[in-house]
């Protein structure tokens, strides 16, 4: 994807399986994201831990803003 040059900013992208200019709701789509932020969740029956680290250097990242919704999305 380097070579493609709408995608060189980080951000979430929506690619439709399809040539072009072209858009239906009949093609398969797929959200992805592009971003230095990996994430880890670990989930116990009491708690949930999430760490967030750059993918590139492997160290933590501060002022990292997460929301965890439930099912509900509360």
């Amino acid at each position: 994807m380097k070579d493609v040059k709408e995608l060189q900013q980080d951000g979430v992208y929506l690619a439709i399986m399809q040539k072009a200019g072209s858009y239906s709701y009949q093609f398969p789509a797929t959200v992805f994201t592009l971003s230095d932020i990996g994430v880890s969740l670990h989930s116990y029956q009491d708690r949930v831990d999430v760490f967030t680290q750059s993918l590139a250097k492997g160290s933590a990242i501060k002022g990292v803003e997460l929301r965890i919704l439930d099912e509900k999305a509360s």
